[in-house]
């Protein structure tokens, strides 16, 4: 993919950091990564959408997530890697590839006043909003 200077600067710079996130964690439990920066970069590169929203992601919301979290036993591997907006990366926590999918049905189907209540609970980790709760 031939990207812009500045896009492909971004690119690189993004990729690095998460490189180095992964390779700090992938250590601290004594594992090493299957993959480099030319494989993040390229995995970035050839997906610009969420893989959970399917909205494209710009540069600044992007984060490279991993399927199975590796909190929950994931690998510390490239297959287990994907592209991920923030907010779907921080509304799925550790859950995994399959209960993300689950999620997302279940909050497509609810009506959306109740799905961006519900929304709003995961993103904040269950603690009270910014909106006031009447009892």
């Amino acid at each position: 993919m031939n990207l812009p200077t500045t896009q492909s600067a971004a690119l690189d710079a993004l990729a690095r950091r998460a490189l180095s996130h992964h390779r700090a964690r992938a250590k601290a439990v004594g594992q090493v990564l299957d993959y480099g920066l030319d494989h993040l970069a390229r995995l970035v590169g050839d997906n610009p959408a969420c893989r959970w929203c399917r909205m494209p992601v710009s540069f600044g919301d992007l984060q490279v997530d991993h399927l199975m979290p590796t909190s929950r036993g994931g690998a510390h591997s490239l297959y287990n890697l994907c592209v991920a907006c923030k907010r779907c990366n921080a509304l799925r926590g550790m859950l995994s590839q399959a209960e993300t999918e689950h999620l997302l049905e279940f909050l497509d189907s609810m009506p959306a006043v109740a799905r961006q209540d519900l929304e709003r609970r995961l993103l904040s980790g269950g603690a009270r909003y910014s909106r006031s709760c009447r009892r």
